[in-house]
């Protein structure tokens, strides 16, 4: 049982530590009570259409598991999955990253979110809110813009700008010939000073 009876399931499977659990002792701390290795794997199954939930040793031994992708990460906080890495698009840089299944972007402090702006955007630019706390592009431009680099251990991981986009309602004019749809980065400004950024599903759901 890897989980209290009396707990309701949502759908999300937590693997918050000590304290941070809702459920009491942690997920995977109630695995290895059970003599299971505390190793989650989501792979590939009905030719990428779904994906499988597997748990123990043998989790990630997977033909659709490349070895030379996959690394180890310590956490550097007793508390929450935070870990330590790197991240740019020509240069990079040493961050340290919250992993949260609770978030659904990208999170990081106002300068890396006007550099990676000023980065990734056309000649033509693209478009702000008035706080500098969103930007908006051309859809048509995406396809053209650099991949967003990580680096982990030994393993580099690019999202692609595909990833970091999502389109809107909304249309672009001004500097654009016509009326352009637009597509909104998928990134939330922090309000934190410190060089931390929150890595949510829009990285999770390319890279785990």
């Amino acid at each position: 049982q890897f989980a209290p009876p009396e707990h309701v399931w949502d759908g999300i499977l937590g693997v918050a530590k000590g304290d941070w659990s809702v459920v009491g002792s942690p997920f995977f701390g109630r695995l290895k009570r059970q003599g299971i290795e505390p190793i989650v794997a989501f792979v590939p199954a009905h030719g990428g259409l779904q994906v499988k939930l597997r748990l123990g040793s043998e989790a990630f031994k997977s033909a659709e598991i490349a070895a030379q992708t996959l690394t180890w990460v310590p956490s550097s906080s007793a508390g929450l999955w935070y870990v330590n890495g790197m991240v740019g698009l020509r240069g990079m840089f040493s961050r340290t990253f919250l992993v949260d299944t609770g978030t659904t972007v990208l999170g990081m402090p106002q300068p890396d979110f006007a550099q990676l702006v000023k980065a990734i955007q056309p000649r033509r630019g693209c478009l702000f809110s008035r706080r500098m706390r969103r930007a908006y592009c051309s859809c048509s431009d995406i396809s053209g813009m650099p991949p967003l680099r990580f680096q982990f251990g030994h393993v580099t991981l690019d999202l692609a700008a595909v990833d970091l986009f999502m389109p809107t309602s909304h249309f672009i004019g001004e500097t654009y010939s016509g009326k352009e749809p637009a597509c909104e980065l998928q990134v939330d400004v922090q309000r934190s000073e410190k060089a931390e950024w929150i890595l949510g599903d829009n990285f999770l759901r390319k890279v785990v």
